[in-house]
Formats: structure tokens, C-alpha cells, sequence
């Protein structure tokens, strides 16, 4: 289950969160990088579509989890500030983040906070 997510999260970052097409459903990742070039990055994060959210890689996980070792705690703002992310996309991988277990959730709202388990 957990592969057909991942090739699904590839699909929609390599076909620009516009329509998935067949040549984007890859089944094995070293045919990822001598059939599709790689992802565009984002013109400016405050005009990404909502579908951005979407879209994660393992870097960013990867970054938000060494930033929260150095710190102690992540939040929304500082997610977005660290990844040059629009707010929808930090939710989402925060909230991603916390229900895989990687961090805990503290806190509600704007007071949020996140921290290792």
C-alpha cells in the first residue's frame, strides 16, 4: 500500500499537479530519471495551489526532522521559513509528519507545536 501512495505523490509532482498521465505512473524508480526530467521548482510559494500540499518529498521530511533535533520544536511558520513552502503544504506535512508518528503534536491552533516522540 504504502509503494502505490508513493508512486501516486510521484505522478503528481512529475506531472505538475495537472492530469496524471500513464508515462507518470512509474513502478520502478530507476526508470524515474531516464523517462521524466525532474520537477520544476515553484515560481513563488504564496501562488501554489491548494494540490501543492500534496506534493512531499523525503528531503523536506528530512529537514523538518533535523531542524526539530537542533531546536526541540517545529511550527507552522518556521516549517514554511525552513522549506520556502506555502502555509498548506507545512500543514500538510507536519500533520503527515505527526500522524506517522515522527513527531507529537502540542498545543492547538496557532499554538502549535510539534516535537520529537
Amino acid at each position: 500500500m504504502r509503494e502505490l501512495k508513493n508512486i501516486l505523490e510521484r505522478a503528481l509532482i512529475y506531472c505538475d499537479f495537472d492530469t496524471i498521465q500513464p508515462q507518470h505512473l512509474l513502478f520502478e524508480t530507476s526508470l524515474i530519471s531516464e523517462t521524466l526530467p525532474p520537477p520544476k521548482p515553484p515560481q513563488s510559494t504564496d501562488a501554489l495551489p491548494a494540490s501543492e500540499a500534496e506534493k512531499i518529498s523525503a528531503t523536506d521530511e528530512e529537514k523538518i526532522l533535523a531542524y526539530v533535533q537542533k531546536q526541540g520544536r517545529i511550527n507552522n511558520a518556521r516549517c514554511r521559513q525552513l522549506l520556502g513552502v506555502n502555509y498548506n503544504r507545512a500543514s500538510y506535512l507536519l500533520v503527515k509528519m505527526n500522524r506517522e508518528g515522527m513527531l507529537v503534536r502540542e498545543g492547538k491552533q496557532r499554538a502549535t507545536n510539534y516535537r520529537l516522540p
